[in-house]
């Protein structure tokens, strides 16, 4: 897929359920609506472009989002074991 660099991404994590079509679903945090979105995920396309929930959370169009959708994403396990390596040696 070639990826319009105008159109931000979304990372956001796994979970069962979802179309029969998907292999599941992706919850997606949104920095506008400060909320999860949910959208229908496939691992054989690593990363897939959606149009925005935001107005469906809050009534609200005024989201940047509405105009271009964005990409959803996965996170990388090993980042977050990463970032939680890091958190945990800060605390000690």
């Amino acid at each position: 897929m070639k990826k319009d660099p105008n159109i931000p991404i979304l990372k956001g994590f796994f979970r069962e359920g979802g179309h029969p079509d998907d292999d599941g679903l992706i919850e997606v945090w949104c920095p506008f609506c400060k909320l999860f979105h949910t959208h229908g995920f496939m691992y054989s396309k690593d990363m897939s472009h959606r149009h925005a929930h935001c107005s469906s959370h809050n009534n609200n169009d005024a989201s940047p989002f509405r105009k271009t959708g964005y990409y959803v994403t996965l996170y990388n396990p090993s980042r977050i074991k990463q970032a939680w390596e890091i958190n945990n040696n800060n605390e000690l």
